[in-house]
């Protein structure tokens, strides 16, 4: 049987869970995929106007099905904006001898190595965050809070 227009609901998804997101290269059908949801879709954001851009992933589904989905999507994106995000970078700088000096070639230009280092977007004294539910007129929207 075939959902009526009036019976469904959207799941939003905020701007700080889709960089989240981004940041660990998923996208809202992964999580989908992740959470073991099959019953909700993504749609085009209907406040969007024609010709513009959707850059807002909207998931659409009957009230039922969004509100069996929230909690299971709830949990993965849980583990997913606690779980740092490591940046690793690497520079070229100057080769250094053990006086601090400079290295140099025999035609007295500087000799360079790369230099690798990486950092996490959270420390482990960071607070946790939590996903955080909300109802609004439109559907549900799912967001990130301190927890």
């Amino acid at each position: 049987m075939e959902n009526s227009k009036s019976d469904e609901q959207y799941l939003f998804f905020s701007s700080d869970i889709l960089r989240k997101l981004h940041a660990n290269n998923l996208s809202p059908a992964d999580v989908l995929k992740k959470a073991g949801v099959h019953d909700l879709k993504a749609v085009s954001d209907p406040a969007v106007k024609a010709g513009h851009r959707d850059v807002m992933s909207i998931l659409i589904g009957s009230s039922i099905a969004v509100a069996a989905a929230t909690p299971l999507i709830t949990r993965v994106l849980a583990t997913l904006i606690n779980k740092p995000v490591i940046v690793y970078k690497r520079e070229l700088k100057p080769a250094l001898d053990g006086r601090g000096e400079v290295i140099r070639d025999n035609d007295g230009q500087p000799i360079f190595v790369w230099s690798e280092a990486s950092t996490a977007d959270r420390g482990p004294g960071d607070p946790k965050m939590a996903t955080k539910t909300t109802i609004t007129r439109n559907g549900v929207e799912l967001s990130v809070s301190e927890s």
